[in-house]
C-alpha cells in the first residue's frame, strides 16, 4: 500500500509514527531529543542514492565510504573506531591512555602532505605546559630534536 500526502502533519511530544507489525521503527520527540528507534531484532540500514551509507547493528556502527562530518564526534571510553575490511587500523582511548594500533600487515605512517610544513611530536614540559620534543621539519628537511637524548 502506497499512502502520498501533501500537507505537514504534527505529531505531539512523545507520539510514535511507527512502522511493522510489532511497532519495531519508531520516529518521535520527546519534547528535548529526536529519536528514529529500532526495537525489533533487526538491523538499522541508512540508505541514500540507491546504497546502504551507514549500518547500525547494537551497538556497531558501519560506514561505507567517506565520512564528513561538521562538529566533534564523541566515541565512549573503550570504543573503537576501525579502519579497513579486517579492521586493521584502530584508534582507542581506554580511560586513561590513547592508542593508535595497526594490527595488520603494512607501515604505520605518518604523512604530512602540505608544503613546507612540519610534524612536530609534543609532551607535557615536565611544569604543566607542552613542548614540542622532535619536529620533523618539511621545508629544512631535517629532524630536530629539541631535548637531551638517551640512546639505549
Amino acid at each position: 500500500m502506497s499512502i502520498k500526502h501533501h500537507s505537514n502533519e504534527n505529531f505531539l511530544d512523545n507520539n510514535k509514527l511507527t512502522f511493522g507489525t510489532g511497532d519495531d521503527l519508531a520516529l518521535y520527540h520527546d519534547g528535548s531529543n529526536s529519536y528514529i528507534s529500532d526495537d525489533g531484532t533487526g538491523v538499522l540500514y541508512i540508505r541514500s542514492g540507491g546504497s546502504t551509507s551507514v549500518t547500525v547493528n547494537g551497538v556497531d556502527t558501519t560506514f561505507a565510504g567517506d565520512i564528513t562530518v561538521g562538529d566533534d564526534v564523541w566515541i565512549a571510553d573503550n570504543g573503537v573506531i576501525r579502519v579497513g575490511g579486517s579492521s586493521d587500523l584502530k584508534i582507542k582511548h581506554n580511560g586513561t591512555d590513547s592508542i593508535i594500533a595497526n594490527d595488520a600487515g603494512g607501515h604505520l605512517k605518518i604523512q604530512q602532505n602540505v608544503d613546507d610544513k612540519d610534524i612536530l611530536f609534543q609532551c607535557d614540559d615536565g611544569s604543566g605546559g607542552t613542548t614540542t620534543y622532535i619536529t620533523l621539519d618539511g621545508s629544512a628537511t631535517t629532524v630536530e630534536v629539541a631535548k637531551a637524548t638517551n640512546f639505549a
